[in-house]
This record gives C-alpha cells, sequence and structure tokens, in this order.
C-alpha cells in the first residue's frame, strides 16, 4: 500500500533539510566578513560582526582634536551605520536563500 501523504512530508523534510544547509552556509558567508565602515576624513573607523555586534571602534590621533560632542556624534552615527549594513546584508542574504517575496522586519 502506498502512502502519497508520506512520500509529500517525506519530500518536504528534505527540502527543509536543504534549506537548514543553504541558510546556515549563507551564516557562515556572512562571518568571514565584518562589516567596516570610517567616516569621510578617515578619522575614525568601526567595525561590526555579521548580527551588528560592534567588535571594535578605532579613533585615530588627529579625530582627538574634535570636540567631545563632535567626536560622541561622528562615533554614534558610524556605529548605527555599521549596524544598518550588517541588518541589510542580512536581509538580502536570507532573501536571496529564501525567495525575494520574503519579509524579514528586523528593525
Amino acid at each position: 500500500m502506498e502512502y502519497p501523504a508520506l512520500e509529500r512530508i517525506e519530500q518536504l523534510v528534505k527540502s527543509l533539510d536543504g534549506l537548514q544547509q543553504r541558510m546556515a552556509d549563507r551564516v557562515d558567508e556572512l562571518r568571514a566578513q565584518p562589516v567596516e565602515v570610517s567616516d569621510e576624513a578617515g578619522l575614525l573607523r568601526v567595525v561590526a560582526d555579521h548580527g551588528g555586534r560592534i567588535e571594535r571602534v578605532e579613533i585615530s590621533a588627529r579625530a582627538m582634536r574634535l570636540g567631545s560632542p563632535e567626536l560622541s556624534d561622528e562615533i554614534t552615527a558610524l556605529v548605527r551605520k555599521a549596524q544598518q549594513v550588517a541588518t541589510d546584508r542580512l536581509q538580502e542574504s536570507m532573501r536571496e536563500t529564501l525567495g525575494t517575496d520574503a519579509a524579514f522586519p528586523l528593525d
């Protein structure tokens, strides 16, 4: 006796296993590519991991000439930019993996 529903379930499980592996591969690719952003003058640089967690903030000696409010604002803006770039990369990668119609509200 054949069970078409059971065969369909087995196909679905295999498909999900493949999808899970593709997603894991994408995350590994993203982990290998940290996000790096700098200000226009090259005085500051922020490095974030694939999830937007800040790994490093680099401040050049010339940046120390800025006033503390300006330096603070610049660093905050770069941190936000790095986090946004990481979020955008992750969303785009998941869209490529799952299809362009998938929505990922990560905000």
